[in-house]
């Protein structure tokens, strides 16, 4: 635990990050993968720096981790993945005592299983009391950018770094507020990295985020059918790392993608016994979906799954 003073804050304890010092092989593996996606897709847009990968090997007997990356702290804009950070905030509210409607269970579903940014819209009024509107006076909007930022406290107090998780996810906004909440340049967009959030799902998975039942809740949320098994896996299953699984694998994910962008993190149960979490993020190859299935496969291969 490391105890440390933030500006105009009380005294917070962080916790020490759980993915370091990071494992050689795991990041071998996860560089191995790395360089096979750029000989494969180098000639048609990818680069080194466009995109990132994390491993997480989990024991759930002990409830330990170990985990290995390429490029796993480099920030991205997440576009829907972030939904996962707000699903677990939520799921801590409900842990220190609020009791959800029927409304914010139902909203809490299709933000996650459809990936729906007017559930997301919700969510986040819910949880940080804030709603979208027209621009507000200064020492209001200061003091609703405030409450904006529950998420990134919880988080930051967590040990958690390279996230930004404050802003809603729309198709054509925002406007009012929300826009004037972004920044001139959009500086303040949400952004996330396949270390922070691989790191959350795996916590997820070995019931340490926020409560074993509330873990054991968010995992039904996540939990997908897998491609290889059912014909009518969704599409978050189908195009993502869902799509590199073999029979019998079990599949808890969240998918997002943009025009620019296109990640994927899974927790994965594989059929010989082994619990995995893979995050893969790239930029500016939104328009190449075979990159994260094949970095995917890469990966499931070695542990002797495909070729």
């Amino acid at each position: 635990m490391l105890t440390v003073w933030m500006a105009g804050m009380a005294l917070v304890t962080h916790t020490m990050n759980p993915l370091e010092p990071k494992d050689a092989t795991l990041t071998q593996w996860a560089e191995s993968a790395a360089q096979d996606a750029l000989t494969e897709f180098g000639g048609k847009g990818l680069t080194r720096d466009l995109f990132s990968i994390t491993i997480i090997e989990l024991d759930p007997a002990t409830g330990t981790m170990k985990a290995g990356d390429y490029r796993g702290n480099d920030p991205f804009y997440p576009a829907s993945v972030v939904k996962a950070f707000f699903m677990a905030y939520g799921h801590k509210l409900m842990h220190e005592g609020y009791k959800p409607s029927d409304e914010f269970k139902r909203a809490m579903n299709d933000m996650i299983k459809d990936s729906s940014n007017d559930a997301t819209h919700a969510i986040l009024d819910y949880t940080t009391g804030t709603t979208a509107g027209p621009e507000l006076p200064a020492k209001e909007f200061e003091a609703w950018k405030e409450k904006r930022q529950a998420v990134n406290k919880w988080l930051a107090a967590l040990g958690y770094t390279g996230v930004n998780a404050c802003q809603k996810t729309w198709c054509e906004g925002p406007y009012g507020r929300e826009r004037l909440f972004l920044g001139p340049n959009y500086e303040n967009r949400n952004s996330l990295t396949s270390d922070a959030t691989a790191r959350l799902f795996a916590e997820i998975a070995l019931g340490k985020c926020v409560s074993a039942d509330n873990s054991r809740a968010m995992l039904e949320i996540l939990r997908r059918k897998n491609p290889a098994d059912h014909s009518d896996a969704d599409f978050q299953a189908r195009a993502f790392i869902g799509k590199a699984l073999p029979k019998g694998a079990e599949l808890f994910s969240k998918a997002g993608y943009t025009s620019t962008s296109r990640h994927d993190t899974a927790y994965l149960r594989l059929p010989k016994g082994e619990h995995v979490v893979l995050s893969i993020y790239t930029h500016n190859n939104a328009d190449k979906p075979d990159i994260i299935p094949f970095i995917a496969g890469k990966v499931l291969a070695r542990y002797g799954y495909g070729s």
